[in-house]
């Protein structure tokens, strides 16, 4: 349900009371911004990183984790960039969102598809990081078994057959 009003894109309900129109946007339009949407910049730099962790950090003050969808978008921006392979963009949103809001039920599937990124571009070690992520934080979570075969996977392409049995075996 979102709408375009101008240049920004949003959902009303977003906004919680007490929260001013442009601090709802400035969160909102770091993350578009770094993400590539229409009138974002397309790429993630140093300056673009610091604005999206200082922005998403504020908006979670802000929301103090009870608008739950404000994560869900920053969720599904990353989901989107996974989508579209754009590996860079949809890595740094998923690895900020699983850090900035450990508690959101998507985060175990954000790490998931971090772990799938490091595997796509042959990042053994940093996928394998990634899947054991998942299974230590998120151990009741679906995407554990997913996480389990895909360390088996990485320690086949590391050369490291008893671990990858061992990955097999669990």
């Amino acid at each position: 349900p979102w709408r375009t009003s101008g240049m920004r894109a949003h959902r009303p309900a977003n906004r919680r009371q007490g929260q001013t129109h442009e601090e709802h946007h400035d969160a909102r339009d770091s993350i578009d911004a770094c993400a590539g949407v229409p009138g974002g910049a397309g790429r993630v730099d140093r300056q673009c990183e610091r604005r999206v962790r200082r922005d998403v950090a504020r908006e979670h003050e802000l929301v103090a984790g009870r608008d739950v969808g404000v994560l869900d978008a920053i969720f599904r921006i990353g989901s989107e960039l996974f989508d579209q392979k754009r590996w860079v963009e949809a890595l740094h949103v998923l690895e900020t969102f699983a850090d900035s809001f450990p508690r959101h039920p998507p985060a175990g599937r954000a790490l998931a598809m971090a772990g799938r990124i490091h595997q796509t571009n042959e990042a053994w070690e940093d996928a394998i990081a990634a899947y054991r992520r998942v299974i230590g934080e998120y151990p009741e979570d679906e995407w554990v078994k997913e996480a389990r075969w895909a360390i088996a996977e990485c320690t086949i392409n590391l050369s490291q057959w008893r671990v990858a049995i061992a990955a097999y075996e669990d």
